[in-house]
């Protein structure tokens, strides 16, 4: 979570269970998801929220990459679907290695970018000026990926208890 959230804080924003437990009543994957974001959105002040499920590249996926986006530029989600910008998006390949929520800027000084790496990182911020939080999520056979919550225009103010909230 970087240093800035220290472990003996207390969460600043709403208790989730409430969301947690309105999960029954979900049927679909489209009304999980809405769950979700009106949660983020709701209790947290997230206005990005996306999902981003990467199969393995020996993997005989026939869903391949799907990225759900709410709050980002349309243009970018576009380009990041067609160009398979999860390729080099160095986000998404750490959310792949790492266990706990990290920050989105906290990539570029944690792991050595490549040039192409660099450039994606460039390009992102032309439109994104915030930050937030990369949640991993791991899926069967392989099968993982990511949630992104934050915010366009801030770094949100999350503590450490939020974070394990917003994973859990």
């Amino acid at each position: 979570y970087g240093d800035t959230m220290g472990a003996n804080q207390k969460s600043k924003h709403g208790a989730i269970e409430p969301h947690i437990l309105a999960m029954d009543d979900c049927e679909t994957i489209e009304a999980l998801w809405e769950l979700f974001c009106r949660a983020m959105r709701d209790d947290y002040g997230a206005d990005l929220i996306s999902y981003h499920h990467i199969p393995p590249p020996i993997a005989a996926d026939r869903l391949g990459l799907k990225v759900l986006a709410v709050g980002h530029d349309p243009e970018w989600v576009k380009q990041y679907r067609e160009q398979e910008l999860f390729r080099i998006d160095p986000i998404a390949q750490a959310a792949n290695h790492r266990l706990t929520p990290f920050y989105w800027s906290s990539v570029e000084a944690d792991v050595p970018l490549t040039v192409e790496q660099k450039d994606f990182v460039r390009r992102l911020r032309a439109w994104l000026k915030g930050d937030g939080l990369a949640i991993p999520a791991f899926g069967p056979s392989g099968r993982n990926g990511y949630f992104g919550v934050g915010c366009r225009d801030a770094r949100p103010d999350w503590t450490r208890p939020d974070a394990v909230r917003i994973y859990w």
